[in-house]
């Protein structure tokens, strides 16, 4: 059950394109990956995001989000509230900034944190714990702020840092329609 789910998965992300692949949400972002991180589009959804997927990953993917915030939501009203949950939490979890890059033409720092996730959730409420990094950006614009971020397990996450520092490089905020 478990590998037709990640066929299912990698199925829907699949794309046949060498080389280097362009992500855009029109009015909203664009930007370059390597062809194995493939995208899927749910912008138009309650909660907005665009999700990519290291298929190289098969066993615990690693991802790439970009999501937003309307500024006044109710779960971030705004970039502040965002980055102070990302600083809460046991002082281990908490983010802390790592390094500034630019980004869409200014300076912004980018934010990382690590954290024990569950690998799989078993019938007695127990779960095999693994560590994960996550390393994020916050990217505000007049209407909402934009969270980039890359999510995946320790072991493979400098290889995959390197290239979501090249998906920030190339990465364009794109006018409001």
């Amino acid at each position: 059950m478990k590998t037709l789910l990640l066929l299912l998965v990698t199925a829907a992300f699949a794309a046949d394109s060498p080389g280097e692949r362009t992500h855009q949400v029109a009015g909203v972002f664009k930007s370059q990956s390597h062809s194995h991180w493939v995208g899927r589009n749910d912008w138009a959804g309650r909660y907005p995001s665009y999700v990519l997927l290291n298929l190289e990953d098969q066993k615990r993917p690693s991802l790439i989000t970009v999501e937003g915030f309307p500024i006044g939501n109710h779960l971030y009203p705004d970039s502040k509230r965002f980055l102070k949950s990302m600083r809460s939490g046991p002082r281990r979890q908490r983010a802390s900034a790592y390094a500034t890059l630019v980004i869409a033409g200014e300076k912004r720092t980018i934010w990382e944190r690590s954290y024990p996730e569950p690998s799989k959730i078993q019938k007695t409420g127990d779960s095999n714990m693994y560590s994960v990094r996550e390393r994020f950006v916050i990217l505000e614009r007049d209407e909402d702020f934009i969270v980039a971020r890359l999510k995946g397990p320790l072991d493979k996450f400098e290889d995959n840092a390197k290239e979501f520092d090249e998906f920030l490089s190339s990465f364009k905020l794109l006018p409001t329609r």
